[in-house]
């Protein structure tokens, strides 16, 4: 199977190709914001490397949010068009699930049970989900909440690694691997979650990012409610 990734959902544009759960391809820019100069070339860049037409993908994998409004929103637009165009599938891939998939090995490696995946929002807050992790299995330990950083601080033990473009600002001595996002975080998420992959089958016609609701409470308070509407992050 051959899938065309793409991550739009942080200031920085990447898109990859795996072909049977292998990476083949790859071509990223760390120029912020600028997916929708650099989308459409990175995209045609990759299947130079690997000398394939769009027409011969089986799959397009799109970062579906939380993340940037705008970058959002460029990159499901694209990869709807291209599946809109072609009989080819389309996975709306959650981002903190991604994150998480990119995360597994290393968390393992570390003796770490879970991953906490942190993505920043605005005045203080992020976007946070934790997940179990082992060998095997990734697992959902919480819904996408958003929370403000010193609570977040507090969720974090020897057993948990913090991800995420979001980590560097809660845990100095976090992974820089794994600070950033990737396309290659969302093959991972495909490939290590075989049996999460069919809920993530989108329809062109009706996906739209999974944009997070702005915390509207008590700012002076830890925020602890999950999100589940129409704003974004601050870092489009």
């Amino acid at each position: 199977m051959t899938i065309l990734a793409i991550e739009t959902s942080s200031v920085e544009c990447s898109v990859a190709i795996s072909k049977n759960g292998t990476l083949a391809a790859i071509a990223e820019t760390h120029v912020p914001n600028a997916h929708d100069a650099q989308l459409v070339a990175l995209t045609n860049q990759c299947l130079q490397q690997v000398d394939l037409r769009v027409s011969d993908l089986d799959a397009v994998a799109v970062s579906a949010g939380p993340g940037s409004f705008t970058g959002l929103r460029i990159g499901v637009s694209f990869a709807k068009g291209l599946c809109f165009r072609l009989p080819i599938a389309l996975y709306a891939v959650p981002t903190m699930w991604a994150i998480a998939a990119a995360s597994q090995e290393v968390a393992v490696v570390a003796n770490k049970t879970s991953v906490i995946s942190v993505i920043p929002s605005h005045r203080g807050l992020c976007y946070v989900q934790e997940f179990s992790v082992n060998e095997t299995r990734i697992a959902e330990l919480s819904p996408v909440r958003l929370l403000d950083i010193e609570h977040v601080r507090t969720m974090i033990n020897a057993d948990v690694l913090i991800a995420g473009p979001g980590a560097r600002g809660i845990e100095p001595l976090s992974i820089s691997g794994l600070s950033r996002l990737s396309a290659r975080f969302v093959l991972r998420a495909i490939a290590t979650q075989k049996e999460s992959g069919p809920a993530w089958l989108a329809d062109p016609l009706v996906l739209e990012p999974l944009y997070q609701q702005e915390f509207t409470g008590n700012q002076s308070s830890s925020p602890s409610s999950s999100s589940s509407s129409s704003s974004s992050t601050s870092s489009s």
